[in-house]
């Protein structure tokens, strides 16, 4: 779903046109015709306030402190050589950084639909999150990377500056295994001011595999 934000003078427009058609059906068809139009401005009210998102920078606490990599896991990492390019982005600048702080920080954004949220249907997604989460941690950790995990409740944006706003990072890195996920990295990579990474976890040229946005 894209994200819109109208313009200040739109507003009261909108209000107009969530306000009027049901005072118009009940004044004009009665009840019934009334409750209709309410319940489908209340819906429309429903995708409006779904379709509208903060977008300004995300700013993460300190400048190199916390994990040096948050890993936004989309997609499970499964395969080694995915694993070794995130070790790898882990201990770039290791000799400026005790060794202790070289830990990776892995979100398993647990992502729902707008209706899915509404109705408290996110039980496929948690578990769907948490599969990708439990393989990420096994596989870093086979590659001898110190990997931490969470898993997150929220949009994937949505989770990057939740955790932006607690710990530092030198880097983000998305794993995603197509391209489903392309708006999200693209308004990640404009509102981050850290290096970005994809990762696509099934390509087979490396080129593909791992590249900087």
């Amino acid at each position: 779903m894209e994200t819109w934000h109208p313009r200040s003078w739109q507003l009261p427009l909108i209000v107009a046109g969530l306000i009027v058609p049901p005072f118009l059906g009940f004044a004009i068809g009665g009840i019934a015709v009334g409750t209709t139009m309410g319940a489908l401005m209340l819906a429309a009210l429903v995708v409006f306030a779904a379709r509208m998102s903060h977008r300004g920078p995300i700013h993460f606490t300190g400048e190199a402190s916390g994990q040096p990599v948050v890993v936004l896991a989309l997609a499970g990492v499964e395969d080694s050589a995915s694993a070794n390019s995130i070790a790898t982005l882990a201990e770039a600048g290791a000799a400026e950084r005790d060794p202790a702080e070289h830990s990776v920080l892995v979100l398993a954004p647990a992502s729902t639909g707008v209706l899915q949220r509404w109705l408290s249907d996110t039980d496929e997604s948690r578990i769907r999150a948490q599969q990708n989460l439990a393989i990420s941690l096994a596989t870093l950790a086979a590659a001898g990377c110190h990997a931490e995990g969470r898993l997150v409740d929220a949009d994937p944006i949505q989770a990057v500056e939740d955790v932006a706003a607690q710990y530092g990072a030198e880097r983000v890195v998305v794993v995603v295994d197509g391209t489903d996920h392309d708006r999200e990295i693209e308004e990640l990579d404009k509102r981050i001011d850290r290096p970005l990474h994809r990762i696509e976890v099934r390509a087979d040229d490396p080129a593909i595999r791992m590249r900087e946005t």
